[in-house]
């Protein structure tokens, strides 16, 4: 995991991510990209690197890098979308939860 909230937001959007290197920033940014400053602290993102193949994992622990507001789960072998999101669940910490595809934007 990366990055700690310092408070409870109100919202946590679980993106639960396996080989879609190509669409991923996309779809960090279309989350995160335009929310103004001053409601980054009620949204945490996390998202659930499931072991992908590809660049993945890499790609969103730079994404976290100096951003506070997005935690990253690593799991050590694929577990597919459904246990994906119950790993990013387990982690949220937002009165309410929304699950976000790592392919949407």
């Amino acid at each position: 995991m990366v990055n700690e909230p310092t408070r409870s937001p109100l919202l946590s959007i679980v993106v639960p991510v396996h080989g879609v290197e190509a669409y991923l920033y996309q779809c960090l940014e279309s989350i995160l990209g335009g929310l103004p400053a001053e409601d980054a602290d009620a949204v945490e993102l996390v998202a659930v690197d499931d072991a992908s193949p590809d660049r993945c994992g890499e790609m969103l622990r730079s994404y976290a890098a100096g951003r506070p507001q997005v935690r990253v789960v690593s799991l050590t072998r694929n577990v597919g979308l459904g246990l994906a999101r119950n790993a990013g669940l387990a982690e949220a910490t937002g009165r309410y939860v929304w699950f976000v595809d790592s392919d949407d934007w």
